[in-house]
């Protein structure tokens, strides 16, 4: 038998695309482990080991000096009890499974958590190509794959130890098979992929919600009968399934959930809610490209350079969030991307319109729309010239190619650095000197920066106290017998003063930008 002559074409367009994902693999392995985890990384920890967030439940108002280790899997409960823990967390139970087997095999080190992120995340580079490829064609699918493989909201999401790397991966895998139900019909497997993605995909975060909304309706207007009755049938099955596996669980965690908004959501300036809203929108697209610390640093405009850049991302802004929609008529392969965007983005400022909250401030919550923004950018067909048409894709990667070059050069600052600051504190603090954790915030316990210090500090033997409110009569004389003292939390002097009078600080060590390790002595009274 002769073999076919191998296309040479061909050939190319595959390398190609493997020279992409090897780049794509580079970017996201690199420094993996340089910054700290910061505290929602590390409470990703305590759910995998079946704690759920036992962090919440340590008692206040008592010093202790047992040192309670809640991310170590030594002694972690078993399988069963992540899943049934997670009901009493914010999320679905998927990913904490999964991170909770990963653990088991290469250990909870921050490099071994995050590499599950990035592989996911070099994963969904593939599958964007070929749901791109579908929609339309290869020259912009390579486009396409090149600006989500420089993009910063994904190297992020990819370095991080969430779930919204896997949550991306499986939202653009459910659209894939949605894409190629309509293409190429409706066969078994790809019902099944449906099914599958979306079912994960609802089992991992409950934003993809806006996802399932988005392809249910691209369904309506897109499908003929026979296609449209089999993918909605794929689709309400994985929803009733979802429904009968975590449905219970889900109303117990709206039964738990703290009244009230968290104080990190809550507007600063009300009167300018609505403004303040519609910036916070216009900034995403900056956000999606070069991710959300230096989309803050450009929007800053500390020099004509980030000027020039804010505006050109306020531009991109247009073309992704509001050009798609007005040019449905004539590219009706905008149509997926449009709705997409409506069920994420638009639901997020939707709900901070009625709720009063700043949720469009934090990618995490819109980050499911970021590969719109890239599809959208590498299909962009104007001007129309044939020379010119894929000059803006061009720019935008040669953009985020030297942004990329940056971060390789000077890493971007973590969220949190407790790495950090556990070891200047171990450094200066005495072995017998007490720590405070102190925070009133109901939606995030005191417990969290606990456990966030004893990641890093895992044989400190240093008592340790949790307050929620002023200390009463009991701890506030144990901490008057000693001459200096520790808090952590979120530092402000008149704190400080209402919870310890006649204490002053001597030293800080930074966490965050609002996050300190305060050093409190007493002040020496007056000759």
């Amino acid at each position: 038998m002769t073999q076919s002559p191998s296309n040479p074409l061909q050939s190319r367009r595959d390398g190609l695309l493997l020279a992409i994902l090897f780049l794509a693999a580079f970017l996201r392995f690199y420094n993996i482990s340089h910054s700290s985890l910061w505290m929602d990384e590390i409470w990703s920890i305590e759910i995998a080991s079946g704690r759920g967030h036992q962090h919440d439940q340590l008692p206040t108002g008592l010093i202790r000096w047992d040192q309670v280790d809640l991310t170590r899997l030594t002694d972690a409960p078993g399988w069963t009890h992540v899943w049934s823990a997670a009901a009493d967390y914010t999320y679905p139970p998927l990913y904490p499974l999964l991170l909770r087997a990963w653990m088991e095999i290469f250990g909870n080190s921050p490099t071994a958590i995050r590499f599950l992120s990035a592989i996911f995340s070099i994963a969904t580079v593939a599958v964007f190509f070929d749901l791109c490829k579908q929609l339309h064609g290869r020259r912009i699918a390579f486009l396409a794959a090149a600006v989500m493989t420089l993009a910063g909201a994904q190297l992020d999401a990819a370095q991080e130890a969430r779930c919204y790397a896997m949550l991306i991966f499986l939202a653009i895998s459910a659209a894939a098979a949605i894409v190629r139900i309509e293409k190429l019909g409706p066969t078994p497997r790809r019902l099944v992929a449906l099914f599958t993605f979306l079912l994960l995909g609802l089992l991992t975060h409950y934003l993809l919600a806006g996802v399932a909304v988005a392809l249910i309706v691209y369904v309506l207007l897109r499908f003929d009968c026979k296609r449209r009755r089999r993918a909605l049938a794929a689709i309400l099955a994985a929803g009733v399934l979802f429904a009968a596996l975590w449905g219970p669980s889900l109303l117990r965690q709206t039964r738990l959930l703290p009244g009230g908004t968290p104080a990190f959501l809550q507007e600063s300036q009300p009167d300018r809610h609505l403004e303040l809203t519609l910036r916070r929108v216009a900034g995403l697209t900056a956000e999606y490209l070069a991710g959300e610390p230096a989309a803050d640093k450009i929007f800053a405009q500390q020099s004509s350079t980030d000027q020039l850049l804010t505006i050109f991302f306020l531009f991109l802004s247009i073309i992704t969030l509001l050009a798609p929609i007005a040019r449905l008529r004539r590219r009706k392969d905008f149509l997926l991307w449009a709705l997409w965007t409506a069920g994420t983005v638009g639901l997020i400022a939707a709900a901070d319109l009625f709720k009063s909250t700043t949720m469009s401030g934090y990618i995490r919550y819109t980050i499911l729309a970021s590969p719109c923004a890239y599809a959208i950018l590498a299909a962009w067909d104007w001007p129309p010239r044939k020379i010119l048409r894929d000059s803006l894709a061009c720019i935008v990667i040669a953009l985020l190619a030297m942004l990329t070059f940056q971060r390789l050069i000077l890493p971007p600052q973590p969220k949190e650095n407790w790495k950090q600051a556990a070891a200047q504190f171990d450094s200066v603090a005495g072995k017998n000197d007490l720590i405070v954790f102190f925070n009133q915030d109901p939606w995030v316990a005191p417990g969290i920066w606990y456990m966030s210090l004893h990641y890093y500090l895992p044989d400190s033997n240093r008592p340790w106290l949790l307050l929620q409110n002023a200390p009463d009569q009991t701890a506030s004389s144990q901490i008057e017998s000693r001459n200096s003292f520790w808090l952590v939390g979120v530092h402000t002097d008149a704190t400080t003063q209402f919870l310890f009078p006649g204490w002053q600080i001597r030293r800080i060590i930074s966490i965050s930008s609002q996050t300190t390790i305060c050093q409190l002595v007493k002040v020496s009274p007056a000759l």
